[in-house]
């Protein structure tokens, strides 16, 4: 049987790339790119438009010694162990909440005007969700994004939707950027963000903030499932569902 080839789908401008920031990262200033071309295995015209490109976008920063990582790249790199951490610190709690409320338990942090979803556990049951780690969402429409939003300055949240238009999922949903101040408001005086039919018809959600030592939001949680549930125990969601965020940002 002859062996399958695989595909090749490396970008090679991408890898130089890589290669260069990690030869910087290594404590390279890139002071002779003569020298450093021949050392990389790349041309001198290559490597002058990626430093070019690189400090364009704060990715590397040129001083009088050369070239240094700069705070665009360390900012990315504390984010994604940032939210390493929140992620590990949450699991066990998002377990719990799924398992006491019998419904789907996530979590998410807040990427422009998007949550990308984290963390997720489901219950033992039949209804199960169908947001999956990696997944986006319009932060306007959801618990996590409203949530998070609550705990921000209204002038922040006109500045992060400046232009953006807001899609209606349902007759509930905030189209504009005065009807998702006046929500997140209310989400605030609440400590959690409610929703019956809000993102979809027919399921219910909670949501709440969690925030870092610095008392800063970095994340959210929700729980969803049939709305009739939110109907039947709205007090004991909103206890589990605000508590375990809590318990999540004391573990920070």
């Amino acid at each position: 049987m002859q062996k399958q080839t695989e595909v090749d789908y490396t970008i090679r401008p991408v890898e130089r790339a890589l290669v260069l920031l990690q030869y910087i990262a290594d404590g390279n200033a890139c002071v002779n790119l003569k020298k450093t071309a021949a050392i990389l295995g790349m041309n001198r015209t290559t490597v002058m438009r990626l430093l070019y490109t690189l400090t364009k976008h704060n990715i590397i920063v040129k001083n009088e010694d050369g070239y240094r990582i700069g705070n665009k790249l360390m900012n990315l790199a504390g984010k994604s162990n940032a939210s390493q951490d929140i992620v590990s610190s949450s699991q066990p709690h998002l377990k719990d909440l799924a398992d006491t409320l019998n419904l789907s338990s996530h979590l998410a942090v807040l990427v422009d005007t998007h949550i990308v979803y984290l963390g997720r556990e489901v219950p033992n049951t039949s209804f199960i969700s169908n947001i999956f780690v990696g997944m986006q969402h319009p932060a306007h429409g959801t618990t996590i994004g409203r949530a998070i939003l609550s705990a921000m300055p209204p002038q922040d949240i006109r500045i992060l939707y400046q232009g953006k238009p807001m899609e209606a999922f349902t007759n509930k949903t905030p189209t504009n950027i005065d009807s998702l101040i006046a929500q997140v408001q209310q989400d605030a005086k609440s400590g959690y963000a409610w929703s019956e039919n809000n993102f979809e018809l027919g399921i219910g959600s909670c949501g709440a903030v969690i925030y870092n030592a610095q008392q800063k939001p970095v994340a959210g949680i929700n729980v969803s499932g049939p709305v009739a549930y939110f109907e039947r125990d709205k007090d004991k969601i909103i206890q589990a569902v605000t508590q375990t965020a809590q318990s999540i940002s004391q573990s920070l």
